[in-house]
């Protein structure tokens, strides 16, 4: 009788240690989920005040001042030879205004997929009237030893 006692404490032991591995997973997945939103919409803030058809330099000084922080090492090399292939202010009116989600994907090497649209709006537009244009863009986000970053930006 005893032993019947010791092996279904044995086996609660087990399911709760599985069901709060699980509960930690979920958990981690959503907190992770989280900061890579936070890396998107930072980022979305970020872009119009980066002058993309500046003069070189101050091009390059604004977007590593403003991209760093988001954006691999990798990435803001290739947009500080190719400055046209950048994502940031363009035009006086119309500018980005933020990045809005459309869908997050984990990938099996733990990237994360992001696809999202820039937001345009122009001069006098308030939060609530309508975007003047939207660019659709593809995000791959990876975790590397400083946090979350952009490792690559696609305009669809």
């Amino acid at each position: 009788m005893q032993r019947k006692y010791i092996v279904l404490s044995l086996l609660a032991l087990v399911l709760i240690g599985i069901g709060a591995y699980l509960y930690n997973q979920r958990e981690a997945a959503a907190e992770s989920l989280a900061r890579v939103r936070n890396v998107v919409y930072n980022f979305g803030d970020e872009l119009k005040l980066v002058p993309t058809l500046a003069p070189h330099a101050e091009f390059v000084t604004t977007m590593n001042k403003h991209y760093a922080m988001y954006v691999h090492p990798d990435l803001l090399n290739k947009w500080n030879a190719e400055p046209a292939t950048a994502p940031g202010r363009v035009t006086s009116s119309p500018w980005p205004d933020r990045i809005d989600i459309d869908s997050m994907v984990k990938n099996k090497d733990g990237t994360y997929t992001v696809e999202a649209h820039i937001v345009q709006k122009a001069s006098g537009q308030s939060s609530t009237t309508p975007a003047l244009a939207d660019i659709p863009i593809r995000l791959i986000i990876t975790m590397g030893p400083d946090g979350f970053q952009i490792t690559d930006y696609q305009t669809l």
